[in-house]
């Protein structure tokens, strides 16, 4: 009852979107249109939530076959659509702009059908785990993880208790041993995945008593494990299910030991889209996909429809890219020690290697504040427009390590730029908002690059005192040498900043107009 009143409250939302987006493209102004048809709309609400209702369009989630969903969807509309007519026969009423109606109609009918697709086809209406006991008890018997006399299955109402998978002394003798269990009972459905992890995790360390196997997404199962006490924790279910994964990964640190490995997989943005265009014919398989991208990825970011998404989902399938699932990661007191592509899911291995760094600011918005180095070693919270997925700001020092750095001082493939991000810096326009630092006094027009801590543990330790020195610019003497190597970059660096110490204005007026002719005449850009 709760979902189908939930999916109720969103159809109206949709159609309320499209009948404002149809005003919009008339020539008069909106208030006129909004005074004049505000009432025969919120009518025609009314009939379509009656329709709906009787017609059990909000019945979504019991249905495996888009048909018979595009079918409820048609019948509600239409039938909407009829009493409407008659209504407006019957009193002898206007017929408001036909294209405002039509419209309205045919666009949310579209958008629905859409969105159904989604939703069916990617799972979005999960049946509640926490609350079956029947879905427990099938995904017991299909992994074989939960030995019988383990294992209590609770009451429907209950919520059902994490038992460890692999608990008390274990004798070899006339059986398998432990690793050979591991590798072909419990990870057996997944080709690859024991030598995978055998190949970054010391096996010899791995115990029965300090190893956890489990296929859950939920919160509550894990937080019933003794802190402290794992060494290894492989969880098969994929990350994106998981509504809270922060939560998550931060009890992960907390029940493994200092150098524990956590192993789990995901389906990332870019498997995502493969498969959605390997599912449908072309042209459809770009509707679906722009679809499931503003369902699935942009709703969960914005306030507007979080709430919406997550009351309709429970946070299960969501789109996530591999920058800000690792990114989470690095945030929650891990380290990426391997990734590997096995059973078309990205798997990773994760060591603990700290507390959590997760601090209060939250990662996500167009605009963001990145702790930077400042003069006399502050550090300062430079502003930027948004260029990176979420929580890439945690991945510096992993990019390096993987790609290390191109001849701009910059890093080499750097997969945590999203598509529109590399367009933005292409022409500056991600640092605009760094005009904000320059009014407060933090940095100048023309200056040494704000950089990262990690970024500077990379340079001399004393080019790395001499930085301290000045504040940093907008406008880096990067620029105006136009340096190859990172040695360059460094020397050009030294050369304004000992200028700049000995006559500040005229350094920074004459590098101000060499970098601009470079810019305007030598086509240098960002990356």
């Amino acid at each position: 009852m709760r979902k189908k009143i939930t999916l109720l409250f969103a159809d109206v939302l949709l159609l309320g979107c499209c009948y404002l987006a149809m005003i919009l493209c008339k020539q008069e102004t909106a208030t006129h249109y909004l005074s004049r048809y505000t009432l025969p709309f919120a009518g025609f609400v009314l009939i379509r939530m009656f329709t709906s209702w009787c017609t059990d369009k909000y019945t979504i989630y019991a249905r495996k076959k888009i048909k018979d969903q595009v079918v409820a969807i048609t019948i509600a509309d239409f039938a909407s659509i009829g009493i409407g007519m008659l209504l407006l026969y019957f009193f002898k009423l206007n017929l408001p702009s036909r294209i405002i109606v039509l419209g309205t109609i045919f666009s949310a009918y579209l958008l629905e059908i859409i969105f159904s697709i989604v939703l069916i086809v990617k799972g979005g209406y999960l049946q509640e785990e926490e609350n079956s006991a029947a879905a427990l008890k099938e995904k017991k018997s299909d992994l074989n993880f939960f030995p019988d006399d383990q294992y209590e299955l609770a009451a429907a109402h209950e919520t059902p208790p994490a038992v460890p998978l692999l608990t008390g002394d274990y004798k070899t003798t006339g059986r398998l041993s432990f690793s050979d269990k591991l590798q072909q009972k419990y990870l057996a459905s997944y080709e690859g995945l024991y030598d995978f992890i055998a190949r970054w995790v010391p096996m010899e360390k791995v115990t029965r008593t300090n190893t956890m196997v489990m296929h859950s997404h939920l919160l509550y199962n894990i937080e019933q494990c003794d802190e402290n006490s794992q060494f290894l924790f492989i969880n098969l279910h994929k990350i994106n299910d998981i509504r809270r994964v922060n939560r998550f990964f931060i009890r992960v640190n907390i029940n493994l030991k200092q150098h524990g490995y956590y192993v789990s997989c995901m389906q990332t943005r870019t498997m995502r889209k493969e498969e959605i265009f390997s599912m449908f014919p072309p042209v459809l398989n770009g509707i679906v996909y722009l679809a499931d991208f503003l369902v699935h990825r942009v709703c969960p970011k914005l306030p507007v429809t979080k709430q919406i998404y997550f009351a309709l989902t429970k946070g299960a399938n969501r789109s996530i890219s591999k920058a800000e699932a690792f990114g989470r990661l690095y945030a929650c007191g891990f380290e990426v020690v391997a990734e590997q592509v096995i059973c078309h899911r990205l798997f990773f291995i994760a060591r603990k290697i700290k507390k959590p760094l997760m601090g209060n600011e939250p990662t996500y918005g167009v605009l963001v504040r990145l702790p930077r180095i400042g003069k006399d070693g502050r550090i300062i919270k430079v502003y930027k427009l948004r260029t990176m997925h979420p929580f890439s700001e945690y991945l510096q020092e992993y990019v390096y390590q993987k790609n290390r750095l191109d001849e701009t001082g910059k890093f080499h493939n750097d997969f945590r730029i999203t598509g529109w991000g590399r367009m933005l810096r292409k022409i500056w326009l991600d640092e605009v908002p760094m005009i904000i630092n320059i009014l407060k006094g933090e940095m100048k027009w023309v200056g040494v690059r704000p950089i990262s801590q990690q970024y500077m543990s990379l340079y001399s330790p004393a080019h790395q005192e001499l930085r301290k020195k000045v504040k940093p610019g907008l406008f880096p003497p990067y620029y105006a040498d136009l340096p190859k190597t990172f040695e360059e970059i460094e020397a050009s660096e030294a050369r304004y900043i000992n200028r700049y110490l000995r006559h500040p204005f005229r350094t920074d007026v004459a590098y101000f107009f060499k970098i601009l002719y470079n810019i305007i005449f030598k086509k240098a850009r960002s990356r």
